[in-house]
């Protein structure tokens, strides 16, 4: 067992330092792009600011890249794609868009959520298992669309985050997915329960572009490059 929490350790570091990177180097990349003149958004100026919580910030998402990490031997795990297909199915019926690759900002309105799994088959044929499942949002943002009303979501980090041991004969397939499909009815109830929130439903009704497309890694290293090339 205390191999297994020790790789899970290393193995949710290693993730994570990797995301935070790339939500750096996206942070670089828009200062660059925001001096060839081109704006994303409008930062809050001089006014009082109005912060959301990490509970209510939930209720600002409205798009999640979805990542799933299977790092299960010995035949302990076999429909990943079964689970990966619920956790997509269940926040798009509720009104979340899923994306299977890397956005460029995961701000306000966008996170990153991982399903990670890590275990094996012991000498007995029990398999034995670690489940995370987590939500990451990886940039402060700051939002000067409400009426001028400034809005900051001070949150860097995980937002959502649940872990937990499983193991049984045969394999984990079932607890998984039903570990899994469970989390993901807290994680949208959560949703549902922050846009209740005052702040978070003004934040939001003054938003209009968030029925557009976020935009994605790829596009967005497209774009910077066109606005260095037309220099």
């Amino acid at each position: 067992m205390k191999i297994i929490e020790n790789k899970v350790v290393r193995m949710r570091r290693k993730n994570y330092k990797g995301e935070m990177m790339r939500g750096f180097n996206a942070i670089k990349a828009l200062a660059v792009f925001a001096l060839s003149g081109v704006s994303c958004f409008t930062l809050a100026q001089e006014q009082p600011v109005r912060y959301i919580g990490v509970d209510d910030s939930l209720g600002l998402l409205h798009n999640v890249h979805v990542n799933v990490f299977d790092d299960v031997d010995g035949g302990c795990w076999t429909n990943v794609d079964a689970v990966e297909n619920r956790v997509i199915s269940k926040l798009e019926q509720a009104g979340v868009r899923t994306y299977d690759e890397h956005l460029a900002f995961y701000n306000g309105f966008s996170a990153l959520l991982s399903v990670s799994a890590l275990g094996y088959r012991d000498g007995s044929s029990t398999c034995i298992g670690y489940l995370t499942y987590d939500i990451k949002k990886l940039a402060d943002t700051e939002f000067n669309r409400a009426n001028d009303e400034p809005f900051s979501v001070k949150v860097v980090g995980v937002i959502y985050e649940k872990g937990q041991l499983l193991s049984g004969g045969g394999n984990l397939n079932d607890r998984l997915l039903s570990q899994v499909d469970s989390w993901t009815d807290e994680l949208i109830a959560k949703i549902y329960k922050g846009r209740r929130q005052g702040d978070v439903a003004h934040l939001i009704e003054a938003m209009q572009d968030l029925t557009e497309e976020p935009l994605t890694e790829v596009r967005f290293q497209e774009l910077l490059e066109e606005a260095m090339s037309s220099e």
